[in-house]
């Protein structure tokens, strides 16, 4: 695994619990200078979470950064891991739906 993708994933993982939620996974793939949107988020844990746990492991989120970098390249992406089940995902989906989202800091005024 790249040193740069493990670091990104240690950054974020500010517990120290070896997996990273929606905010975590943005906030590491923006560091990579892979940005995405809140919906390109919630479709990435979809397909690389396995668990259906609303997380995603050092090595799934390596798998995702893999993809994304091919992606860009030109390249084939390599495979992706298999999604978890329907029920998995719906239960995860359910959780998404209910954590509250952060709040943005606020804009700093214009300089003149």
């Amino acid at each position: 695994m790249p040193e740069n993708v493990r670091r990104a994933f240690q950054s974020v993982d500010t517990l120290g619990s070896g997996a990273v939620d929606r905010y975590e996974v943005k906030k590491a793939l923006r560091q990579l200078g892979l940005d995405a949107d809140s919906v390109q988020t919630h479709g990435v844990l979809q397909r690389y979470d396995t668990t259906g746990r609303g997380t995603l492991s050092v090595q799934q989120f390596n798998k995702l950064v893999a993809e994304l970098q091919a992606l860009q390249k030109g390249q084939p992406a390599p495979a992706a891991a298999k999604p978890a089940s329907p029920s998995a995902q719906a239960a995860a989906a359910k959780r998404y739906a209910t954590q509250p989202s952060p709040t943005p800091p606020p804009t700093p005024p214009p300089t003149p």
